[in-house]
């Protein structure tokens, strides 16, 4: 479960006045589509959040479209994101280890993603 929702920064140019949005949104859909409320910055950044959502994998795809009036005129075009589960860390061994390097640091938990 993620416990809270990933800030997003939107770059583009073209925004319309924050005087002239009346529901600046950004639609992520995916096996659920979510409505997120954005905030606009400027004519060319947006701030909004990832949905908050209850994964049954290690990450899930949505596409991410922009409205700027609340869904019914969505821009053309996507960007995909990848939301990730929450990492939990279990253990760090070893708790001390030297500046001088040279040894393992293992760590264990749940949720991670392989690199």
């Amino acid at each position: 479960v993620l416990k809270h929702g990933t800030l997003i920064l939107v770059t583009g140019s073209g925004f319309p006045p924050n005087s002239l949005l009346s529901g600046v949104a950004c639609k992520f859909e995916g096996q659920t589509s979510f409505l997120q409320a954005a905030t606009f910055i400027s004519s060319t950044r947006l701030r909004c959040y990832s949905p908050k959502l209850t994964l049954t994998s290690s990450y899930q795809d949505y596409s991410m479209v922009l409205s700027f009036d609340s869904e019914s005129n969505l821009l053309a075009g996507s960007l995909l994101v990848k939301i990730f589960r929450v990492p939990e860390i279990s253990t760090v061994y070893p708790t001390i280890l030297s500046v001088v390097g040279g040894a393992t640091l293992t760590v264990t938990g749940s949720n991670f993603v392989q690199t």
